[in-house]
């Protein structure tokens, strides 16, 4: 009896990082891609966003106010500066 759990534990031990590694995705194929379609709109006034930004350890917060859309999508890139930059070639 001990011989078969110590056999068992063996087996386990082997087969668990295997399983640690593969993962399932769930895709919802009833919508086609022909459904969806994107929505462009030109605005009749000029969008604003007036925002503060907060730098943490790893993750960089902003926060204002803006005249976006609800469920807009802004795209932010972080350009680095090397250390001997003056703020007249960041700005």
């Amino acid at each position: 009896m001990k011989g078969w759990r110590r056999k068992w534990i063996i087996v386990m031990l082997c087969v668990i990082p295997l399983i640690a590694g593969c993962r399932v995705i769930l895709v919802n194929e009833s919508k086609d891609n022909s459904e969806v379609e994107q929505v462009v709109q030109k605005p009749s006034e000029a969008l604003r966003l007036d925002a503060k930004a907060q730098l943490f350890k790893k993750s960089l917060l902003i926060r204002g106010e803006t005249t976006l859309p609800e469920g807009a999508v802004v795209d932010v890139q972080v350009k680095p500066y090397p250390d001997d930059a003056t703020s007249l070639q960041i700005i």
